[in-house]
């Protein structure tokens, strides 16, 4: 009987030794840790559509330099942006009297051109992909020669027509809108007609270089041409004039239809 007893508490001390083991087996989970991926966001940066050459010279905007041309084909939104765009001159120009405004179409392609104009100043602006870009800033003509700017409606051609020692030497500019939309000469050298044999082509009339009125002397950047080829690098074509033609309560209602 003792033997029985003793067999049988064995027994439950063996039964109890091995429900604890499997209580206390701890469970094992995956580690994840080096699992977990790093996924790179690229930044984006707004870049300015500002193109402004001032003055009477034409410069490039800094944050301009790498914006590709998109035809105009974004011009949804161009009337909403010129507004604001003459809101802001206004505000600066505290609605300056005689100022004048007008939309015309001057590359040809999409949206309209801008023209913001006072007596003696003239802004002109184009529009594409969103944004407006500055092309002329508060360029000056009627004193010092400069007789005003006029262009080709659709052909892409700004002239002005300037002038230095009383018309002793006469300029003749074109500009046009480039690939980038910043307002650009077209041609890399200086066209022009003296009164006098610029024999050392500074286009100024020296000691040396007496001013005749009747005799002309036409140049490409002091390279003397003929009459034929001075007038092959002429842009003819029916030009306008450049300058506004409506008050503001009209080119409200020109954009807004």
């Amino acid at each position: 009987m003792k033997r029985k007893i003793a067999f049988m508490l064995f027994a439950a001390l063996i039964s109890a030794s091995l429900l604890a083991g499997c209580q206390n087996k701890p469970v094992e989970t995956p580690d994840n840790s080096e699992n977990t991926e790093n996924t790179d966001t690229p930044s984006t940066s707004d870049v300015s559509g500002s193109e402004v050459p001032g003055s009477g010279e034409t410069g490039e905007a800094a944050d301009n330099t790498d914006t590709e041309q998109k035809e105009n084909t974004d011009i949804s939104g161009y009337a909403e942006a010129y507004l604001e765009t003459v809101n802001a001159f206004n505000d600066e120009y505290k609605n300056a009297e005689n100022t004048t405004y007008g939309l015309i179409d001057l590359d040809g392609k999409g949206a309209p051109e801008l023209v913001i104009s006072m007596p003696g100043f003239v802004n002109m602006y184009t529009y594409s992909g969103g944004r407006v870009y500055t092309l002329m800033d508060g360029w000056g003509y009627g004193v010092a020669g400069n007789a005003g700017y006029d262009y080709i409606p659709g052909g892409n051609v700004v002239r002005n027509f300037n002038n230095d020692y009383a018309g002793a030497v006469e300029y003749e500019n074109y500009y046009h809108i480039d690939e980038k939309f910043r307002f650009k000469p077209l041609y890399d050298k200086d066209l022009y007609i003296t009164l006098f044999d610029d024999k050392n082509g500074n286009q100024t009339p020296d000691d040396d270089e007496p001013i005749a009125p009747d005799t002309k002397h036409l140049y490409y950047g002091g390279t003397e041409l003929s009459e034929e080829d001075y007038a092959s690098m002429q842009i003819s074509g029916e030009y306008k004039t450049l300058t506004g033609d409506m008050s503001f309560d009209e080119l409200k209602a020109a954009l807004i239809k």
